[in-house]
């Protein structure tokens, strides 16, 4: 099976994440155009033996620009999305083809990034704040608040009913308890101009960081500031990591060089105490500007998407030798 190469989506791109359903292999994009209207994407693959052809199922107009977009984990019979622009939050469902909006809240400074928590809770951030939403009877209802200097990004770590959030400062990546008291951070990490972060979707304890540096760099939270793995491939700032939600040895990177890495850490499924080490597998050349959106699909956790902000979306996949290993194994 091959991928069948980049599609243009004729508008900036900065968001993607999977749809949850498990039939077929289908991403949502969000746009970015300063000077166009924008939308959400649905885009499926169709699959037969030789090849793929990536089709776009269906499109949600929006105003303004979708900074970032987040798909609820354990959504059900259909996809529920977070979406954040200029001021404002959104939830969208996508069922048999059709987005209805459901519900919205409005969001005060440069929006940044959106993340489901659990089916009631999710992630908000703008540059100066974030915000702890709550679905409640249709309705999206802020119910706590981290204020802190500049902030780049917020990820929730969804592993235990989504009790933990990292935020990322200009000067600090911050741990936050989401049940404890929120004026300070259970763990600090003294990273500068962090760009991106990842939970472990099945180890907690693991965190994935890029940023200025070019560096991607995997933390142990409970084993203190100095990170138990450190890869240098990129060269330019890193703007997006994901690991894999099925293989923790699994982890995509992307950036501004325009190239998506795959790396391999065969030591993180060991021992929690042993210290990890990526061998870079698959290096992807495939865009011509800056990679803001990663994304490994629902339907085949071997696959994954990628997209640009000139609009490009390219679906590849795992090398065959490598999924063979893992599955093997």
């Amino acid at each position: 099976m091959v991928a069948s190469g980049p599609i243009s989506l004729m508008y900036g791109t900065r968001c993607l994440c999977t749809s949850v359903q498990p039939d077929n292999i289908q991403f949502f994009v969000g746009t970015a155009s300063l000077t166009e209207g924008n939308r959400i994407v649905a885009l499926e693959v169709r699959r037969s033996a030789s090849s793929n052809s990536i089709v776009e199922k269906a499109r949600y107009d929006v105003e303004g620009e979708i900074s970032s977009v987040s798909s609820l984990p354990s959504a059900g019979s259909s996809d529920l999305l977070a979406t954040i622009g200029p001021g404002l939050v959104k939830v969208i469902s996508f069922d048999n083809g059709r987005f209805d909006e459901l519900s919205q809240y409005r969001a005060e400074g440069k929006p940044r990034s959106v993340d489901w928590c659990n089916s009631k809770k999710l992630l908000a951030a703008t540059s100066t704040h974030v915000d702890l939403l709550e679905v409640n009877e249709g309705a999206l209802v802020k119910t706590e608040r981290i204020e802190r200097d500049y902030i780049t990004v917020s990820r929730c770590d969804s592993n235990g009913g989504g009790s933990r959030a990292a935020i990322a400062d200009l000067d600090d990546v911050s741990i936050f308890d989401l049940r404890m008291d929120l004026r300070k951070p259970t763990t600090t990490l003294k990273l500068k101009r962090i760009l991106e972060l990842d939970f472990n979707p099945n180890r907690s304890n693991l965190l994935a960081t890029g940023g200025e540096s070019g560096q991607v760099e995997v933390w142990d939270l409970r084993r203190g500031d100095i990170p138990v793995s450190r890869y240098y491939s990129h060269s330019h700032w890193v703007r997006s990591v994901r690991f894999n939600p099925l293989h923790d040895d699994l982890l995509l990177s992307g950036g501004t060089d325009g190239v998506v890495h795959l790396w391999r850490d065969t030591g993180i499924t060991i021992s929690d105490d042993s210290v990890s080490v990526f061998d870079s597998v698959a290096a992807y050349p495939e865009h011509d500007d800056c990679i803001y959106g990663l994304s490994w699909s629902f339907a085949d956790e071997f696959a994954f998407s990628s997209v640009s902000y000139d609009g490009r979306f390219v679906l590849n996949f795992v090398p065959a030798h490598i999924k063979n290993e893992i599955l093997l194994s």
